[in-house]
């Protein structure tokens, strides 16, 4: 997770922001689909709010299913999109598709149920950022990059329910530079709560049914609520 943009060497330039041409809207392949996360930058984060809040205008009783398949990217655009999800009263389901790395981890940790594929990698890590300049610049930008990192370590310990708080994460971060999971062991952590697909299904009563990969034995199917609990 980095405190500026950068674009990875093997994101394609013509890669979909999920934005269209005239007005910077979100393009909805289908309105009630779920809303695909895959950079983190102003432009995305920007796409992402108005996606979030015209899904929950359009009905603020139904979860809205995210899916993450993401390198990460921009520290700022994550806490945008963090904040976005606060804003709504809509149930949050994450899911972590093929990598949920940095920031896309992160945000797994923010839904109200998280899944992940059985085939997932998932990396955490304390953020990270260059600095330059002035012997006084570069005190004052690193004063700035502590806190907003102890920002987003309190904000994953308080998603994940981390035993131990902020300084066991920390300490679990400080033995490697870059975390490495597999979708067990980020359930074991805490930062998912059910490995496989979900699927939303409408019932006749309006209900959404939400199951797992019908392929795969790891978890039953839940009943999702209609709103999610207010802290």
């Amino acid at each position: 997770m980095n405190r500026k943009k950068q674009d990875h060497d093997h994101d394609h330039e013509d890669d979909h922001e999920a934005v269209s041409a005239g007005g910077r809207t979100p393009e909805l392949m289908d309105e009630d689909g779920p809303i695909w996360v895959n950079k983190f930058s102003e432009d995305s984060a920007r796409a992402f709010v108005k996606q979030l809040h015209y899904q929950s205008l359009r009905d603020p009783t139904v979860p809205i299913l995210i899916y993450i398949d993401s390198n990460g990217g921009d520290a700022y655009a994550l806490l945008t999109m963090i904040g976005a999800l606060e804003q709504v009263p809509n149930q949050i389901i994450t899911c972590a598709l093929s990598k949920a790395m940095s920031a896309g981890a992160m945000l797994l940790a923010c839904g109200d149920i998280r899944f992940a594929s059985e085939h997932t990698s998932i990396m955490i890590h304390q953020m990270s950022a260059g600095t330059g300049g002035h012997i006084d610049d570069i005190n004052v930008q690193h004063a700035a990059i502590t806190k907003l990192n102890e920002k987003l370590m309190k904000i994953l310990v308080k998603k994940s329910n981390f035993k131990g708080g902020a300084g066991a994460l920390k300490k679990l971060l400080a033995n490697s530079r870059d975390l490495y999971l597999e979708a067990e062991e980020a359930k074991e952590l805490g930062f998912v709560d059910h490995i496989g697909i979900p699927m939303l299904h409408k019932n006749l009563s309006v209900q959404y049914t939400l199951a797992s990969n019908p392929r795969g034995n790891n978890d039953q199917g839940t009943t999702v609520a209609a709103k999610k609990a207010k802290n």
